[in-house]
C-alpha cells in the first residue's frame, strides 16, 4: 500500500515506490482494496436493508389484509329467517297483534278516567298517561309510515312517466329535480334523495304484499313497533322475503 502523502513517480516497471519502503502497483489516488471492500459492502447492504424493510412492510400489510379478510369472513351472514326484526315485521303484518286483554284494559282506563273520584289517583293518572302516550306513539309511527308510503307512491308514478323518454339514471335525476323544485332552497338534494329512497323502500314493501291499495293501508295499520326508518334499512332481498312470507301467512289465515 502506498501512503498518499509520500507517493512518488513509478519506476521503470510502473511500480510506485514509497520512501517508507512499500511498493504498490496501484494509483495512489485510489482507495485501498480494504477500503473498497468496506464501502462496497455498505453500499450493497443498504439496498438489501431497504428491500428488507419494504418486504417487512409488505408482509405486514398483507397480514393486516388477511386478518381483515378473515375477520369479515368470520362474521356469519344472518339468514332472513333468523333475523329478529324480519320475524317481528312478518308477525305484525301477518295478523292484528293487538290482544283482547289490551283492548279491555284501555276501555276500562278510559271509563275510569271520566268518573269523578275524590280519593288520591296519582298512580292511576300516571298509568293512564303512559298508556295514552304509547298509543299516540303507535299512531304517530303509523302516520309516518303512511306518509312515506304515499310519498313513495307518487314518486313511482312520476318516475314511470320519466322512464318513457329517458334512461333510468336520467329519469331519476329528473325526478329528484322535480321534487327539489317544490321545496325551499334550504332543503338539499342529499336530503331529497334520502327521503325518496326511504319512501321507495316503504312503498315497495307494501306494494309487494298486496295488489289491492286498500289492503296495503290495512297492513300498515297492523304495524306496532317497526318504524319507517327500520323498513328503509332492509335490503331488496329482505323486502321480497317479508312480502312473500306475509302473503303466504295471509292466504293460510
Amino acid at each position: 500500500m502506498i501512503h498518499r502523502t509520500c507517493a512518488e513517480k513509478p519506476d521503470k516497471r510502473g511500480v510506485l515506490l514509497c520512501p517508507c519502503g512499500v511498493s504498490d502497483d496501484r494509483d495512489p489516488s485510489l482507495l485501498s482494496e480494504e477500503e473498497m471492500n468496506v464501502d462496497g459492502e455498505e453500499e450493497s447492504a443498504r439496498p438489501e436493508e431497504t428491500n428488507s424493510a419494504s418486504n417487512s412492510g409488505g408482509k405486514k400489510r398483507a397480514n393486516e389484509d388477511t386478518d381483515s379478510s378473515a375477520s369479515k369472513k368470520s362474521k356469519k351472514h344472518v339468514q332472513p329467517e333468523d333475523s329478529n326484526i324480519l320475524k317481528k315485521l312478518i308477525r305484525e303484518l301477518s295478523s292484528d297483534t293487538t290482544r283482547l286483554s289490551e283492548i279491555k284494559e284501555k276501555r276500562a282506563l278510559y271509563r275510569e278516567a271520566v268518573r269523578e273520584v275524590e280519593s288520591d289517583r296519582t298512580f292511576f293518572d300516571l298509568y293512564l298517561k303512559i298508556t295514552n302516550t304509547e298509543e299516540r306513539s303507535e299512531k304517530a309511527r303509523n302516520e309516518v309510515i303512511f306518509a312515506y308510503y304515499y310519498f313513495g307512491e307518487e314518486l313511482e308514478k312520476r318516475l314511470a312517466h320519466y322512464r318513457k323518454t329517458n334512461e333510468e339514471h336520467e329519469a331519476k335525476k329528473k325526478l329528484y329535480d322535480a321534487v327539489k323544485d317544490q321545496l325551499p332552497k334550504e332543503v338539499t338534494k342529499s336530503a331529497v334523495r334520502k327521503k325518496a329512497d326511504r319512501a321507495g323502500k316503504v312503498y315497495d314493501l307494501f306494494f309487494r304484499i298486496s295488489d289491492d291499495k286498500t289492503q296495503r293501508l290495512l297492513f300498515i295499520q297492523r304495524i306496532k313497533s317497526i318504524s319507517a326508518t327500520s323498513i328503509s334499512k332492509l335490503s331488496d332481498d329482505d323486502i321480497k322475503y317479508v312480502a312473500s312470507q306475509v302473503r303466504k301467512n295471509t292466504r293460510q289465515n
